[in-house]
């Protein structure tokens, strides 16, 4: 019993001490991605850039705001990595609902 408290009452304290995790912001995961692509060969980076090119928000949103001194292809794939939390914002869906009305 005296083990089992010795154990409990520190994970008890852990548990409820413990702050939330946080989620990656936008630019944590852009970071990420611009490592990997300096991992890719030309010939990763050329068949990504057709990929992506056939994305339906390649234009809308993977190489909007794109800086200058970063080529189209690389702005495309580091602007991939936050896609997925763009489309799913409710603002986002009003944009693909006029793009598509727009067609």
């Amino acid at each position: 019993m005296r083990r089992l408290r010795t154990i409990a009452l520190p994970l008890l304290l852990v548990v409820t001490l413990s702050s939330p995790a946080s989620a990656w912001h936008k630019e944590g995961h852009m970071a990420v991605a611009r490592m990997a692509w300096y991992q890719l060969t030309d010939k990763q980076k050329t068949r990504l850039g057709e990929i992506l090119k056939a994305h339906p928000h390649y234009e809308l949103f993977l190489i909007a705001d794109r800086p200058s001194g970063v080529s189209e292809v690389e702005w495309a794939f580091v602007r991939a990595a936050t896609w997925p939390d763009w489309v799913r914002d409710p603002q986002a869906k009003d944009l693909t609902a006029r793009q598509k009305s727009d067609i």
